[in-house]
């Protein structure tokens, strides 16, 4: 319980909505974190934060699996023939995902209800220093149309000594799985790298006949990849460039009988450059450009050398160029001014060959947001009121 409250004035701008750099108490201020505790307002019903040390100890195998013991939330595989992985906050599919500060949603959707990002597309866990998960709707943290569940924020490893790790695992239904992160610095630059291979063979089964069988095409390999390099500048300034790389081909089937035997390939190459200034202060602040590109790809396959010629063939890209600003001022001890400007352009492309399918076609749309908003934050004693105003 605070000891004093808090008032709060928002003016925010545009589609996407604002965002309040925050910080952990007792933590080194993070211009990229979305988790609110800095004695002037409250956090958005609850948080949890899974650390780093939860994720050595438990062995998650990805993102997916952690965020799925997580009180509150639930993880849950989406539509069919996709392989989505669909997360709910609280049983909400209306959730906003961030990989350091930077909002990953396709507004294009993922076919699932109203989910709108695929947990199977995030960085490797390997790579993960922190899970911040905002329970309830984000209010003054980050006011955004598809965020009435939370938010999940995804911090990444920032190099430091150096070291490699190797992990090397097998189970039965012929998987097995080797994942590897090397990290470390030299002078102004650090690094961390990391790189996984995630196979699985045709699952089996006891049938009613006591014979052992293969499940149709229920096989699975995933191919992943993430790097990221640090330069620093000065005492108080620095860059970031992260480049994150997925190909994952899974087989589906919907019964014994009618297997549906289709492919489902995920592609994604995500890549940021970030300048970070005003570091170790109070108010530190980031500048970061961006490039998102995932795909899907879906088909039966039948031989052919070139799958795309397949007449079940369909794929859908989507692409996301955009811009983030943050910045914050503190004023006095119990005021503070934050600013930031955001600027998207999401562009979706669909194919489908199957030209008798009624719901086949072939669409080509995009679409510009941009958004700015001012917000001040100020204290007063006995006084425990949030005023918040949003144009959008």
């Amino acid at each position: 319980m605070y000891s004093k409250k808090s008032l709060s004035l928002l003016l925010a701008l545009g589609a996407f909505g604002c965002f309040m750099p925050t910080t952990f108490a007792n933590e080194t201020p993070n211009a990229h974190s979305l988790v609110e505790n800095n004695n002037l307002i409250a956090s958005p019903n609850y948080t949890t934060i899974i650390t780093k040390e939860q994720i050595h100890d438990n062995h998650y195998k990805n993102l997916a699996e952690a965020l799925s013991y997580a009180n509150g939330v639930t993880v849950n595989s989406g539509s069919l023939n996709t392989s989505h992985m669909v997360v709910r906050i609280d049983g909400d599919d209306r959730v906003a995902i961030f990989v350091d500060g930077r909002r990953m949603n396709m507004n294009k959707g993922i076919m699932s209800g109203r989910a709108s990002y695929d947990l199977d597309l995030l960085p490797s866990i390997m790579n993960v220093e922190r899970i911040e998960i905002l329970h309830g709707a984000v209010g003054s943290t980050y006011l955004n149309y598809d965020t009435p569940a939370g938010a999940i924020n995804i911090v990444t490893k920032k190099g430091d000594k150096r070291e490699t790790t190797v992990d090397l695992a097998a189970g039965e239904h012929g998987s097995w799985k080797v994942k590897a992160i090397t990290s470390g610095s030299l002078d102004d630059w650090s690094w961390v790298a990391t790189g996984g291979f995630d196979n699985v063979d045709y699952m089996k089964y006891k049938g009613t006949d006591d014979h052992t069988h293969e499940m149709p095409n229920s096989d699975n390999n995933r191919r992943e990849m993430a790097y990221r390099i640090d330069k620093k500048l000065t005492d108080n300034t620095s860059l970031t460039f992260d480049y994150g790389h997925l190909s994952n081909d899974t087989g589906t089937w919907i019964s014994k009988s009618y297997p549906q035997d289709y492919n489902y390939e995920k592609l994604i190459n995500h890549f940021a450059l970030t300048y970070n200034y005003k570091e170790n202060t109070e108010t530190p602040a980031f500048l970061a450009i961006y490039h998102y590109y995932t795909q899907g790809d879906s088909y039966i396959p039948t031989g052919l050398s070139d799958q795309e010629n397949e007449k079940t063939y369909s794929r859908w890209e989507n692409t996301t160029q955009g811009i983030d600003w943050h910045d914050a001022w503190k004023i006095s001890k119990d005021h503070t001014i934050s600013a930031g400007l955001t600027y998207r352009k999401d562009e979706v492309d669909n194919i489908n060959n199957d030209y008798n399918n009624i719901f086949s076609g072939n669409y080509n749309k995009s679409m510009d947001n941009f958004s700015v908003y001012l917000q001040s934050t100020r204290r007063f004693d006995k006084i425990n009121t949030d005023w918040n105003i949003c144009l959008q």
